[in-house]
């Protein structure tokens, strides 16, 4: 039986795992997706005032479609080998999906780190939603005028004063005109 691994269980993992599942149609094929949480983090939606609406179980969207979840990390891959290293137990695969997704960088030593708050995590945008609680009138400066720069500008300015910065000349420019 051929065996599709996927590493990280983002958008990216949770779509290549739904999209093998859909290919696979009555073929012989296991589909194994290989994510330490037990959830699916919307990250593009921790910027709202409740980010623990913003998490779907994956087993409630790998369940139905056939795919197994194994709650672990990777710590090795063998692609001569085609066999990763989970929880340490080998796991061979025939075709491999790396989408471990991204890991903001939080700055070290800066004077007023500690004022700094990120919507990268479900903790980060904990920790900011408990900062703003019961606030009004504040000031935030949202750092990347992207999409979800946007999205988190907007929201902070329908309760307070909000800058936007971005080193582009124009803001959301990746968006389109």
């Amino acid at each position: 039986m051929a065996h599709v691994v996927i590493i990280g269980g983002g958008f990216a993992g949770v779509w290549s795992a739904a999209g093998a599942a859909l290919a696979r149609a009555d073929a012989d094929l296991r589909i194994t997706l290989i994510a330490p949480n037990e959830h699916m983090v919307l990250r593009p939606r921790l910027y709202e005032p409740e980010p623990d609406l913003a998490k779907v179980a994956l087993g409630r969207i790998l369940e139905p479609i056939g795919v197994e979840h194994l709650r672990a990390s990777v710590t090795t891959i063998d692609t001569d080998r085609r066999v990763v290293v989970a929880a340490g137990e080998e796991i061979g695969y025939d075709r491999l999906v790396l989408a471990a997704g991204s890991k903001l960088v939080q700055p070290q030593g800066l004077p007023g780190a500690e004022r700094l708050f990120d919507i990268d995590t479900l903790d980060g945008a904990r920790r900011l939603t408990g900062h703003l609680r019961d606030r009004k009138d504040y000031s935030a400066v949202v750092v990347g005028a992207g999409f979800v720069g946007l999205e988190a500008a907007t929201e902070l300015a329908a309760r307070g004063r909000v800058l936007l910065v971005d080193r582009s000349e124009a803001v959301g420019d990746q968006l389109g005109p």
